[in-house]
């Protein structure tokens, strides 16, 4: 079940050399247990256009660590004066992918529906 959570997280290329050391505000639009949406400039955009494997670092809400997500870009639509990321989490690419999938389920799970 998707949630809808006022997040803000960074985002960078899951790329090597100095393509991956660039990082860029990102908001958190929804929430699931399979992937994230995310609202991004159309500059922001720009600079990420070319990759379609990034990574989203984010704080769940009431959590201290920082999680670091590798997700697969699956499509980009502009919305108004922002460009929506729909993104598949890839675990096989993410670091302690149990660790955060289990983390990442029961916030899912016990997040409130509005």
């Amino acid at each position: 079940m998707a949630t809808n959570v006022p997040m803000v997280a960074t985002v960078s290329p899951n790329a090597g050399g100095k393509a991956g050391l660039l990082e860029f505000e990102a908001i958190v639009r929804k929430l699931s247990n399979a992937g994230l949406s995310l609202s991004v400039t159309p500059e922001v955009d720009a600079a990420l256009n070319a990759y379609d494997e990034i990574s989203v670092s984010l704080r769940l809400p009431g959590q201290s660590r920082l999680y670091t997500l590798a997700c697969l870009v699956r499509h980009r639509s502009p919305l108004d004066d922002m460009v929506i990321y729909g993104c598949e989490y890839d675990w096989t690419a993410t670091m302690d992918p149990l660790g955060v999938v289990e983390d990442l389920l029961e916030y899912v799970l016990d997040e409130p529906r509005g």
